[in-house]
């Protein structure tokens, strides 16, 4: 994900994961720290790396679109869950599906169009109950998993009012012959002016976002200052990621 967006992922010396997006090249802040050139700045060679350019920007994408919601797992067991006890029930899914919502508790009035549960403390659903169970929606691939935990002193039954299993599960479909595959290009016509047309297409990978473009002529569409190596004095810790600055 990072690499498709132009940022950095990493772990610090404290072992936190920290992500950072591309607004660091550009905006980078004020540096957290001064090295000290061993040669006067002033005397090393700047060159500009012509072949860097790029003016033209390709990125491929693609648009997924929301088509219908439909139930798509019935439970057909009736089933209750003891007093602290855990029950968790596994539907096998179809990879062109959006993940499900969790299913809603309800007690008298049944929703409509969405996933949702019924909780009783009656062994036949007489007695409909709010608060009692907890439940996560987890999805893994092609498998959905429901797990709920019965957080009272007494077993509590999954029945609808009329003593039918109560547990629906709707998914989102993906509209019809989705996603669609899209391109999208931006262009700086003062550097290609210059320099001439020198496109880029950016691998496409399912991470991808359109406004990674943007970022990549901001910091392309000019030839980049190279220096070549900066030795500099001995300093404290250099940490990747740090900003730093170099005086002379």
């Amino acid at each position: 994900m990072a690499r498709a967006e132009q940022a950095t992922a990493s772990f610090d010396e404290h072992g936190i994961f920290r992500y950072r997006n591309n607004t660091r090249f550009t905006s980078p802040g004020n540096p957290v720290l001064t090295a000290t050139s061993a040669r006067e700045i002033a005397g090393l060679r700047v060159s500009e790396a012509i072949d860097s350019v790029r003016n033209v920007i390709d990125v491929p994408y693609s648009l997924y679109t929301i088509g219908s919601t439909r139930e798509r797992f019935t439970e057909t067991t009736r089933r209750s869950i003891a007093a602290f006890s855990t029950l968790t029930l596994t539907y096998d899914y179809d990879v062109t599906e959006y993940d499900s919502p969790p299913p809603i508790a309800y007690v008298a009035i049944t929703p409509g169009s969405t996933s949702r549960v019924r909780w009783s403390t009656a062994s036949d659903g007489s007695a409909g109950v709010h608060g009692r169970v907890e439940s996560t929606t987890e999805r893994d691939g092609p498998t959905l998993r429901v797990t709920f935990r019965n957080t009272g002193s007494s077993t509590v039954y999954m029945l609808t009012s009329t003593n039918t299993p109560s547990l629906s599960i709707y998914s989102v479909e993906l509209a019809d012959n989705g996603p669609s595959r899209r391109l999208l290009r931006r262009t700086d016509t003062t550097s290609v002016t210059r320099y001439g047309a020198q496109v880029y297409q950016v691998p496409a990978t399912p991470w991808l976002q359109t406004s990674v473009a943007s970022y990549l002529l901001a910091v392309a569409a000019s030839p980049l200052p190279v220096l070549g190596d900066v030795e500099i004095l001995t300093t404290g810790t250099v940490i990747r990621g740090m900003c730093i600055a170099v005086s002379r």
